[in-house]
This record gives structure tokens, C-alpha cells and sequence, in this order.
């Protein structure tokens, strides 16, 4: 029991710091779907400087995606 609980633990702790390197990854490349030309954060909605998509819902989508896979025992 000890053993399967580690092996969880490790592959979420992997799988964090994967999204940990593309975050910064993402962030170093300035990209225009996260970010206005000035380097700040776009707003979330739908027009001009908003997008679909913002840094912040990133963060909670990949944090769902690790909790799903720990869970669920995809990795395991």
C-alpha cells in the first residue's frame, strides 16, 4: 500500500513540474494568446486584448489533468 501511494505521489509530482517547465516556457516566449504587447496579462472573454484562453484557466485545467490522472490511475 505504501509503495502504490509513493509511486502517485512521484508520477504527480513529474507531471508538476512538466507543466511547471511549459509555464515558464510559455511565459519566456511572450506568447500573443497570453499576453498583450506590453507583456501583461490578457483578460479573459471574447474582443480585442481578451482571450478564450488566459494563464490563469491554464493553470487550473493542467491542475484537473494531474488530479484525474492520480485519481483515476492512468499513470499507476
Amino acid at each position: 500500500m505504501i509503495s502504490f501511494v509513493n509511486n502517485e505521489l512521484i508520477w504527480s509530482i513529474i507531471i508538476y513540474l512538466i507543466l511547471v517547465v511549459l509555464f515558464l516556457t510559455i511565459i519566456k516566449n511572450n506568447p500573443k494568446l497570453f499576453l498583450t504587447k506590453n507583456n501583461k496579462l490578457k483578460e479573459f472573454g471574447v474582443g480585442k486584448k481578451k482571450t478564450i484562453l488566459p494563464l490563469w484557466m491554464y493553470f487550473i485545467i493542467g491542475a484537473f489533468i494531474i488530479y484525474i490522472l492520480t485519481i483515476s490511475f492512468i499513470i499507476v
